[in-house]
């Protein structure tokens, strides 16, 4: 929340002055770029329990083989 207090201020500055036209394409392609990142977010959140379920199908005979490696490792 203490956030968006600092935010407001911050935007209404930067509309009060005049943009320069670099610094508009770099917000705009920032604020493209975070519309992504929520929407991959958003859809890994959703996903997340479908393939978890397929990988622990997969994951279940391979096991004590990583086991295995893992102690060839340590006695080394």
């Amino acid at each position: 929340m203490e956030t968006m207090h600092e935010l407001i201020p911050f935007a209404k500055e930067m509309l009060s002055q005049k943009p320069n036209r670099k610094m508009v394409k770099l917000y705009m392609l920032g604020s493209v770029l975070a519309f992504f990142g929520v929407v991959i977010g958003l859809v890994e959140t959703v996903c997340s329990p479908f393939t978890s379920h397929l990988s622990l199908e997969k994951s279940k005979k391979p096991v004590a083989m990583q086991r295995a490696l893992v102690t060839r490792q340590h006695a080394s």
